[in-house]
């Protein structure tokens, strides 16, 4: 096995296969710039869980994470909740709509099982404003209390550090 394959078990390992709730920090950039022009970075706690090599977030259509990786679909995320191992990374996010669509249905069951209580709780389902967003991402600095990576995912190239 090389590197980045090394890496890619290690992520299934830490956040599962579309199995686990895993805890991120989500980073857009907000809509408009602050007071000197420049663009703000947004920053909110979401729960997703990691299936094929992205995270998946079930969202609202009109919640300013959705409006904001509307504008600008680069987002920055760090994994919580694990004092063992982190991603910290850059990537890409795509609504990528209804969580009821036919394209989600695989998703939509694997969110639902993880997130049970809440799913029936507070989402709304049935509302075709609730979505399925999926971060991609793309560079990322991977880590447990074993092994640490550089990774590449669009190269599909991983260096390992001690």
């Amino acid at each position: 096995m090389n590197k980045y394959e090394n890496a890619i078990e290690l992520m299934e390992k830490l956040f599962g296969k579309g199995d686990k709730n895993t805890f991120i920090v989500l980073g857009t950039i907000k809509q408009e710039d602050s007071d000197d022009g420049n663009p703000r970075p947004s920053v909110r706690i979401v729960n997703a869980i990691y299936d094929e090599g992205a995270f998946y977030v079930s969202t609202g259509l009109s919640k300013t994470k959705t409006l904001e990786i509307e504008k600008n679909s680069q987002v920055s995320f760090v994994t919580l909740g694990d004092a063992f191992g982190s991603l910290v990374t850059n990537g890409i996010a795509e609504n990528l709509g209804w969580v009821m669509d036919e394209q989600n249905t695989e998703i939509r069951d694997k969110m639902r099982k993880v997130f049970h209580d809440w799913w029936y709780e507070d989402n709304d389902e049935n509302n075709p404003d609730s979505i399925v967003l999926r971060l991609t991402p793309t560079y990322a600095t991977l880590a447990d209390n074993e092994e640490k990576y550089e990774v590449d995912f669009v190269k599909k190239e991983a260096t390992r550090n001690h």
